[in-house]
């Protein structure tokens, strides 16, 4: 788990169930932003609450692509073969990520990374 907060420069204060918490604030938001307005505000509100409350240096990417992590796969592994530590730490946060449909937002997602909402957008 990382303890500084790369895109604010300071340290991660909030525990686990803190930062689930404000997780489901950020749920709530976009289910309100969709109800609200349709898919086009839920989107909107997506790249915003990435914005204000992400701690990846992805939140600072411009317009739409803000929180984007790029392309993801999961790993060529041959029988017997080790993973290396990192990548099986990442395995939560791929397999949810490639568990969506195209515009479906994930539910919270907990990865030793930290909680994280994802949004497949391809």
């Amino acid at each position: 788990r990382q303890t500084t907060d790369p895109v604010r420069r300071r340290a991660v204060r909030r525990s686990l169930p803190e930062a689930s918490a404000a997780m489901l604030g950020v749920l709530n938001a976009l289910e309100e932003a969709r109800v609200a307005g349709g898919t086009a505000a839920s989107e909107a509100a997506f790249t915003q609450q990435c914005r204000a409350r992400s701690e990846c240096t992805s939140s600072l990417k411009g317009g739409d692509l803000a929180g984007d992590v790029g392309w993801l796969r999961l790993p060529e592994v041959k029988v017997g073969e080790k993973l290396p530590k990192e990548m099986v730490s990442k395995l939560v946060v791929i397999r949810a990520a490639l568990a969506l449909q195209v515009g479906e937002v994930s539910d919270i997602v907990i990865s030793e990374e930290g909680v994280h909402l994802l949004k497949r957008s391809a």
